[in-house]
């Protein structure tokens, strides 16, 4: 789990830095029904650690649960499954 935790951090930082917060972090929130997709603004971010993003009202996402990062239009820029960065994907929707 630790080799997947940074390479996922290592996506989120690269997006933090070269986007400015210009993009959505998408991750698998559990709810009392299931689970669901969730994507926050990357504005939202205030600061990280070894473990988890955290949001300005406290909430802490551990990376393990982070799936996709989008930019700002909804395009993906990285998804767990494929591991690639692509920054010029205009063929993929945003999830509703």
């Amino acid at each position: 789990m630790a080799r997947k935790r940074s390479i996922i951090k290592s996506m989120v930082r690269r997006a933090l830095y070269q986007l400015e917060g210009r993009f959505k972090v998408c991750y698998v929130s559990r709810e009392e029904v299931g689970e669901k997709l969730v994507c926050v603004p990357g504005g939202r971010i205030v600061h990280s650690d070894s473990w988890a993003i955290y949001l300005e009202d406290d909430t802490a996402i551990p990376y393990h649960r982070i799936v996709e990062i989008r930019d700002e239009t909804g395009r993906l820029l990285w998804s767990r499954s494929s591991g690639l960065w692509n920054k010029n994907n205009s063929s993929v929707q945003d999830r509703k």
